[in-house]
């Protein structure tokens, strides 16, 4: 029995949401995340949105977005919640704050910075492990006959000074709107400092459609490249729901 049936409740709430929510249509126009690396995107001031990433049989995630002023995003994560045996093991949340100092002109990109908390460099400990880290992005979109495209730059660098899994990372990504309903995602990061034995550089992809004007559902493809030189490619299901 895998988690979504575990927690039948879920799928009639996030239906019920959809429907008595106010619309949301930025879901059509704009991302926050590349996949799940940070882009210079940004919701309307006022927006909240709430993600739910459903990694494997047993493990999930709630991510919640707040857009208090214009060009603002606060963000809190519950990290991963483990399913064991009957028992619910929570690590620590991790909290990010991304602001855009500048915006998108025809000939330049949107450029925003950040904060976080958890780092965003790890693979199997984001969001479990205390490292607080800077992250600088850029954003440049163009528009096509099928959608909206857009290239994405950025680097981010960790304060953790023990011997670990954190690093110093650099990365790019590309996203493609289709015709405002499905957005395409592709990001790869390269470390810059090495830390340990860690992973040197990862390839993830994401598909998401909107399937209401306040809501999305789509899945994510992590580690592309099989640095980890495992037999499946880890993947999950994410839905998130926008408020204005």
């Amino acid at each position: 029995m895998n988690l979504i049936q575990k927690n039948k409740f879920l799928l009639p709430v996030f239906i019920y949401l959809i429907l008595l929510t106010p619309s949301f249509s930025q879901f059509s126009k704009e991302t926050v995340d590349i996949v799940e690396l940070p882009n210079a995107g940004f919701y309307p001031k006022g927006s909240f949105t709430m993600k739910m990433n459903f990694l494997n049989v047993n493990q999930m995630r709630f991510s919640f977005y707040l857009f208090p002023l214009n060009n603002t995003l606060l963000c809190i994560n519950t990290s991963y919640i483990h399913f064991t045996n009957n028992k619910v093991l929570l690590f620590s949340p991790s909290f990010n704050f991304k602001y855009r100092i500048l915006d998108e002109k025809i000939n330049l990109p949107a450029i925003a910075f950040g904060l976080s908390t958890h780092s965003l460099s790890t693979y199997q400990y984001i969001f479990e492990k205390f490292s607080p880290s800077i992250f600088l992005v850029g954003s440049k979109s163009f528009m096509n006959f099928i959608g909206i495209s857009n290239i994405h730059f950025g680097m981010n660098y960790s304060f953790q000074t023990s011997s670990s899994k954190e690093d110093g990372i650099i990365f790019f990504g590309i996203s493609q709107n289709f015709f405002k309903s499905v957005w395409i995602g592709l990001e790869y990061y390269k470390k810059f400092i090495r830390k340990g034995n860690s992973i040197d550089n990862l390839l993830n992809v994401s598909a998401e459609w909107v399937v209401a004007p306040n809501a999305k559902i789509g899945f994510v493809f992590k580690d592309l490249l099989n640095q980890r030189n495992k037999s499946l490619i880890d993947k999950y299901l994410k839905i998130e729901f926008g408020l204005n």
